[in-house]
């Protein structure tokens, strides 16, 4: 599979997060195997020696999800600000039930 770009992963998420929405055994295989979701929807993943955690949200259950600090801390906070903004970071964002 070729690297998607930023964008066209997004989307692949989107739509994975849509098809978990709507599909009873998709979800039940990101529960169980979420590598092979992702692998099933094209959505890029780190290393093969990476642990995955796939949480629900709900309504009255949110899950925040702080990303790995970059590699350079030395970047002043103005820096470091935009980066965690960008989401750029995050292979798999959470989406918040509302």
């Amino acid at each position: 599979m070729t690297n998607p770009t930023i964008d066209e992963a997004k989307l692949r998420m989107a739509k994975l997060i849509v098809r978990t929405w709507r599909d009873e055994k998709f979800r039940e295989l990101l529960e169980t195997d979420p590598k092979a979701a992702f692998d099933e929807m094209g959505v890029p993943t780190p290393a093969d020696n990476v642990t995955f955690n796939v949480h629900f949200a709900s309504a009255d259950n949110y899950h925040l999800v702080i990303p790995a600090a970059p590699k350079v801390l030395t970047l002043d906070d103005a820096d470091l600000i935009a980066i965690a903004r960008s989401g750029e970071q995050l292979v798999f964002p959470s989406v918040l039930a509302c």
